[in-house]
């Protein structure tokens, strides 16, 4: 089976990579405000 998965290479400037990072953080906490009911099915 071959990987076909699409891999990104990025270089970033130090407030690009400030902003990159900040970013991610904002995502983290999105979902880790999210709960999660077991009963409900997917």
């Amino acid at each position: 089976m071959r990987d076909s998965r699409q891999r990104v290479w990025l270089s970033l400037t130090k407030k690009g990579r400030t902003a990159y990072h900040a970013h991610g953080a904002a995502l983290r906490a999105i979902v880790g405000s999210v709960t999660i009911d077991p009963s409900i099915p997917p």
